[in-house]
């Protein structure tokens, strides 16, 4: 009976950012809500929080076509944020291996560091090994985090790959690549 009242006061009231945030998550991961009105509350949201925040909250929205549909247009948001959070959803989504291909797209050619790492770190939660290739190139990426995070995620992927990669990431600018690396060689 709630799940009405909250929907009227995200779309329809004048709520600060962080009530709306807290209403865009309840509201996103009732297993009541409609996929289409998830959807529809998504598209009409022009706050990036918010937005994120329905992604965080649909993650495990029981209509699987819905919160999928809801990650894809995630992943193209113009909001970093939003495409981070739609990145790393995609990692523990019952379909997100479908997103394979635009989770390699962001690795490889998001601006956004986040959205790199969050893209890296799924590929390795769904072990696509048609992601080693993207992987492989991420451990070059200029962000340490991202680098970090794709040795990781090809070590799921493809670890004959990632063991052959250590050599080189051992002498990594950044302390924990390098120990990340270290201890993959041993």
């Amino acid at each position: 009976m709630a799940l009405p009242l909250m929907v009227d006061r995200l779309v329809h009231g004048a709520e600060d950012r962080a009530l709306r945030v807290s209403l865009a998550r309840a509201v996103s991961a009732d297993d009541a809500l409609l996929g289409d009105t998830l959807l529809g509350l998504y598209s009409q949201e022009t706050d990036a929080e918010v937005r994120a925040a329905l992604i965080v909250g649909a993650r495990k929205h029981p209509d699987a076509a819905a919160s999928l549909s809801l990650l894809t247009q995630g992943l193209a948001d113009p909001s970093a944020l939003v495409r981070a959070e739609a990145a790393a959803a995609a990692g523990s989504h019952p379909q997100g291996a479908s997103l394979g291909d635009a989770l390699i797209a962001a690795l490889r050619g998001d601006k956004d560091a986040a959205v790199r790492g969050a893209a890296a770190r799924s590929l390795g939660w769904l072990r696509l090994s048609t992601a080693s290739p993207a992987l492989t190139t991420a451990l070059s990426d200029p962000s340490a985090e991202v680098r970090l995070t794709a040795l990781r995620a090809l070590e799921r992927v493809d670890a004959a790959a990632a063991r052959a990669a250590a050599p080189r990431l051992q002498a990594d600018p950044d302390p924990g690549v390098a120990r990340a690396a270290k201890a993959l060689s041993q």
